[in-house]
């Protein structure tokens, strides 16, 4: 009987914490800006909602994004991956009528 109402426990737990897991889960811009909270320096969380902010218009939020994630690389396996991804977004903001940003001082050792 203790057996069984302790599994039920365990599986109500369950279904509590994924209910409140699942709006973080509505669409990708929210799933990344959950992940930048839960862990601000991770660089791919960085770089994904900076992604995630540009789509959605965000520009500036996006390239500051792209900046942290730049500057957190070292944390990743694989730096010059993140790097090469963050070059990536500001040349394409850049080809895409954002011809100043390079210019900003914060982001110019960013771009090629």
């Amino acid at each position: 009987m203790a057996v069984k109402t302790l599994g039920s426990l365990v599986v109500l737990l369950w279904v509590v914490g994924s209910l409140t897991d699942l709006p973080h889960w509505r669409s990708t811009y929210a799933l990344w800006e959950r992940a930048v909270a839960i862990s601000p320096d991770s660089p791919r969380a960085r770089l994904n909602f900076g992604i995630e902010q540009r789509k959605a218009g965000e520009i500036d939020a996006g390239v500051q994004s792209f900046v942290i994630a730049a500057q957190h690389a070292d944390a990743h396996p694989n730096p010059a991956e993140i790097r090469g991804k963050v070059r990536a977004q500001l040349n394409w903001l850049v080809a895409f009528g954002n011809s100043e940003l390079c210019r900003r001082p914060d982001v110019q050792p960013y771009c090629y």
